[in-house]
């Protein structure tokens, strides 16, 4: 009997290979209905919040569906190592956030996440096609997040502190771990089986802060229910001496290989994933695993802080603004700053015992769910090259996120910066930022006397009384309104004076006014009778009187702040707008 042809065979194209991510919410269905709206709604939001924190776009993603109780998408292939790190711990804090959140609404309600990566070829024609994202890289994916393993690890775990449990592929742990692109290591995954209906693969799982049972026992085994634990020790207890006198012993050298501490002769390295507490007199003996990106403050450098500080202007405030609100960002050219910043941080260490840590860098440009987040730390960044360290307007609302979780944790956080680094920045981190003044003769070589140390303000408030403010010494002078516990350097408690306080900066040699946006002050010019609205940045010249108009107390009265700028040496005259303000 002749054999039947099979027909025409020809070869196609292979689809682009796309970074899978598929989340889950635990406990879904639980929910009380008039609630689910509110998670459902929240999950995207969760998402792109998490994505932008890790450097990645959420216009990027691809074919995105929502699937009620979570949501999937895809990345292109080279975003798979930031799926991995830092976006997994990044989730776990944008978690923590929403959850403070969602207890407003019910002391029940909360979002965990079981996360699934994959990597594998997938049609994708940016929408114009209805069979975008379909293929057995995505089935894989949702079958890696509905595996027992993952469930059972999120059950392991306290429901109020971790909030992510991920599983990542064997094709990712080769193509993405093992390769060495991502920052998440090697020893930080857990190897599992990965069995649903006729799904059976290995895989490697990774939960970014564990607590409860899974601290304590590990992610071994089903959890199945607390009795069953009940009556393993029971068991326990019936064993003979010799038997329950080894399980002690095993279970530390479990908990020993857990911690995943090194050592070598006297120095231990240690590598933490949970949010521990650093012991300070631990650390000063030891190096931080690459993962947390930090190490030691040298100790030289600690004692040449406390021996040679000197009180620079703008550092009562960078110190009032560190306690206050765990981070501050020292705006200062190089020579001293960071002697500065070190000094304030360790003033904190010798009152709470803090852990003074370098931040280690180990990015293209700055993100804040790269930096380091654990208990009882001082740290500190230094932005100062101008190729990887230049942050932009996003890193700086992330900031005050960032804050919070320092208060919570009990570190601080100190930048120091380039201005010209930081300039993009200024606005949005004015909160936080702290423009020092050049560093005293005792902190660099002293200078030739140059116009700017005769420069100075003559303040003179409403009723007549005057005031000298000398600006030697100084890069920048707020004046405005007190407001959030912000002090300006010149204070005026009016209700007609802006939140947002308008600035003198020292600029090439010369001095400027920034006006505020709102209510922005008046200039008189030396010799002119009118005072003007400024409306952009100005030079200043000697004579120049800047009016700050408050309320009057009659309605025949008109009641100003004068600060009446001196400089008898007379500041070189600048024939161009300050760096930065171009228009």
């Amino acid at each position: 009997m002749a054999l039947r042809s099979p027909g025409p065979r020809f070869s196609r194209d292979l689809p682009p290979y796309r970074g899978v991510l598929a989340v889950d919410l635990e406990r879904f269905t639980e929910t009380p209905s008039v609630q689910l709206p509110r998670l459902v709604e929240a999950v995207p939001r969760v998402l792109e919040t998490a994505l932008r924190r890790s450097g990645l776009d959420w216009a990027d993603r691809r074919f995105p569906q929502g699937t009620g109780d979570g949501y999937v998408l895809g990345l292109p292939a080279e975003c798979t190592p930031q799926l991995l790190h830092p976006f997994l711990d990044v989730l776990q804090q944008v978690l923590q956030e929403e959850n403070a959140e969602l207890r407003a609404h019910g002391p029940g309600l909360r979002m965990r996440m079981r996360v699934s990566v994959h990597l594998g070829p997938l049609p994708d024609s940016r929408g114009n096609c209805a069979g975008d994202g379909v293929g057995k890289a995505m089935n894989d994916t949702h079958r890696l997040l509905d595996c027992r393993p993952l469930r059972d690890a999120l059950a392991r775990t306290d429901p109020d502190v971790t909030f992510v449990a991920a599983i990542v592929s064997q094709r990712v742990y080769a193509d993405v771990v093992e390769a060495g692109f991502t920052a998440l290591r090697q020893d930080q995954l857990i190897p599992v089986r990965a069995e649903v209906k006729n799904f059976s693969e290995d895989a490697w799982m990774h939960v970014p802060v564990p607590s409860g049972r899974a601290l304590r026992d590990g992610f071994g085994g089903r959890p199945d229910t607390e009795a069953a634990i009940d009556e393993a020790a029971a068991a326990r207890d019936e064993a003979p001496p010799a038997a329950r006198d080894e399980a002690p012993a095993a279970r530390r050298s479990r908990e020993e290989g857990a911690s995943r501490v090194q050592r070598t002769g006297d120095v231990a390295g240690i590598s933490l994933q949970s949010d521990s507490v650093v012991n300070s007199t631990f650390v000063t003996n030891t190096v931080i695993a690459g993962v947390l990106g930090v190490h030691p403050a040298p100790d030289t450098e600690i004692d040449l802080a406390r021996r040679h500080h000197t009180e620079r202007l703008g550092v009562g405030r960078a110190r009032e603004l560190l306690r206050r609100r765990h981070m501050v960002v020292l705006a200062a050219a190089p020579g001293g700053c960071r002697t500065t910043a070190l000094h304030l941080l360790d003033e904190l260490s010798l009152e709470t015992g803090i852990s003074l840590l370098d931040v280690v860098k180990r990015w293209d440009r700055p993100s804040v769910g790269h930096l380091p987040l654990h208990s009882g730390c001082g740290y500190l960044l230094d932005l100062n090259s101008p190729a990887t360290d230049r942050p932009d307007a996003a890193f700086a609302e992330d900031l005050a996120v960032h804050a919070a979780r320092l208060v919570d944790r009990g570190s601080y956080l100190v930048i120091t910066a380039r201005p010209e680094l930081w300039r993009d920045c200024r606005a949005r981190a004015e909160p936080f930022t702290v423009a020092l003044a050049a560093a005293p003769a005792a902190d660099v070589p002293a200078l030739a006397a140059g116009p700017r140390d005769a420069a100075r303000l003559r303040v003179v408030d409403p009723d007549g009384d005057e005031t000298e403010f000398p600006l030697a010494g100084r890069d920048e002078v707020r004046v405005g309104r007190p407001f959030g516990g912000e002090t300006p350097d010149i204070a005026i408690d009016s209700d007609l004076v802006s939140r947002e306080p308008s600035r003198l900066v020292r600029d090439r040699h010369c001095w400027w006014l920034h006006p505020c946006a709102k209510n922005p002050p008046l200039l008189g010019r030396r010799g002119a009778g009118d005072l003007e609205r400024v409306a952009g940045p100005v030079r200043l010249e000697h004579g120049d009187v800047i009016c700050v108009q408050v309320r009057p107390t009659r309605v025949d009265e008109t009641r100003h702040w004068r600060l009446e700028f001196t400089d008898p040496l007379h500041t070189p005259i600048a024939f161009e707008t300050p760096r930065g303000d171009a228009r």
